[in-house]
C-alpha cells in the first residue's frame, strides 16, 4: 500500500442496568473562526481522500465520520473549535465518492466496503488507536470497523445514530438517480440546479426547533451533490440492511467504550429505534439523550458532546 501526504460537572447516567440518561444541552457551542484547519489528500494506492486536520498534532487522534448527504467539513466546522481547543487532534475525511475523494462503482459503497477502506485511511494516517466520532449512517461505518479493526479503534461515539436495518424510504429523486434511462439527467442535471435550494432546508430540518445554533447553510451545495456523492448516496443505502442485519451477531465483539448520543426533537429519523437497537447488541454502551436536540446534535451542543464521550471513557481526558 503506497501511502503519501500532500498538505493542501460529572455525568449523570442512569443505573447500568439502564445505561442512559437526559442531559442538560444548554451550552453554548464552540464557533470559533480562529480554529485553524489543515487539508491534506491521503494516497491509497490508486484512490485519494480528502482529510481535513486541526488541533496539536502530538494530541489524542479522534476522526470524525459525516452522514449520507453532507461533506467531512460539515461534522468538523461544527466539533473541531470543541475538540481542537480541548487538545485533540482532530480528523475529518470525505467518505468516497464525497467532495474531494476518490469514487468507487456506487453498488461497492457499503458500510463494510467503507470500514475496510477507513481502516486504511487509519493506517496511511500513521496515527495509531483513535476514537472515531460517527454522524448518523456514518455510525454504520464507524461499528463495522470497530468489528474488523478492534485495535485501531480507542473509542466509538454515534450521534444520532442510523444503524438499525430499516425498512427504505421513498427518496424518489435518488431512486431516479440511478435508474437506467433518466439517472444521468438527475444526477447532472435536476440534483445540482435544487441543491442550493433544497441543502438549507434540509439543515434546518435536521436542528431541533428550539436549537440555538442556525444551520450551516454556507456549505459547497454544488460540491455536495456531484455526481460521484449522488450515486455514493445511493450505494449506501441499497446495501445498508443487508449489512447491517449481518453486523447484529457480530457487535457483541466490540469491547471499547461506545457513547451514542441522540436528540429528542430529531425530525430526520426515527432515532430512539436505532438507538434501542444498539443497546440490544452493544455491551458497552451508554446512551445520553439531548432534550433540545435535532438530528445535528453536534451543531447545537458541541461543548455537551466533548464532555460527554470524556466523561465515558470513549477518549482520554485531555483538557486545555
Amino acid at each position: 500500500m503506497a501511502v503519501v501526504m500532500q498538505p493542501t460537572a460529572d455525568l449523570p447516567f442512569c443505573p447500568r442496568a439502564d445505561r442512559r440518561s437526559v442531559v442538560d444541552d444548554r451550552d453554548v457551542s464552540a464557533r470559533s473562526s480562529g480554529t485553524t484547519l489543515n487539508s491534506r489528500v491521503i494516497a491509497i494506492d490508486d484512490d485519494h481522500v480528502h482529510c481535513l486536520e486541526a488541533g496539536p498534532p502530538a494530541g489524542p487522534p479522534i476522526i470524525l465520520l459525516h452522514g449520507l448527504a453532507t461533506l467531512g467539513a460539515e461534522i468538523m466546522g461544527a466539533m473541531a473549535p470543541t475538540l481542537a481547543g480541548r487538545g485533540y487532534r482532530v480528523m475529518a475525511v470525505d467518505r468516497p465518492g464525497y467532495g474531494g475523494s476518490s469514487a468507487w462503482p456506487y453498488r461497492a459503497n457499503t458500510p463494510r466496503r467503507q470500514a475496510e477502506w477507513l481502516g486504511q485511511v487509519i493506517d496511511g494516517l500513521g496515527v495509531g488507536p483513535m476514537t472515531i466520532m460517527a454522524h448518523s449512517s456514518g455510525a454504520a461505518v464507524a461499528l463495522w470497523l470497530a468489528v474488523l479493526r478492534p485495535t485501531a479503534v480507542l473509542g466509538l461515539v454515534l450521534l444520532s445514530p442510523f444503524v438499525r436495518p430499516t425498512r427504505p424510504a421513498p427518496a424518489p429523486l435518488l431512486r431516479l438517480s440511478v435508474s437506467p434511462m433518466i439517472g444521468p439527467v438527475v444526477r447532472r442535471g435536476v440534483l445540482p440546479i435544487l441543491a442550493p435550494v433544497l441543502g438549507p432546508l434540509m439543515m434546518k430540518t435536521a436542528l431541533g426547533p428550539d436549537q440555538d445554533q442556525g444551520a450551516p447553510v454556507d456549505l459547497p451545495w454544488r460540491t455536495l451533490s456531484q455526481e460521484t456523492a449522488i450515486l455514493a448516496m445511493a450505494g449506501e443505502l441499497l446495501g445498508f440492511n443487508a449489512n447491517m442485519k449481518a453486523i447484529a451477531n457480530r457487535l457483541e465483539e466490540v469491547q471499547m467504550p461506545v457513547l451514542v448520543v441522540g436528540g429528542r426533537k430529531d425530525r430526520v429519523i426515527a432515532v430512539r429505534d436505532h438507538v434501542d437497537w444498539l443497546a440490544t447488541h452493544l455491551k458497552q454502551t451508554r446512551t445520553a439523550w439531548l432534550p433540545r436536540q435535532g438530528h445535528l446534535v453536534h451543531h447545537g451542543a458541541s461543548e455537551t458532546v466533548a464532555r460527554l464521550m470524556t466523561e465515558a471513557g470513549a477518549i482520554p481526558s485531555r483538557m486545555h
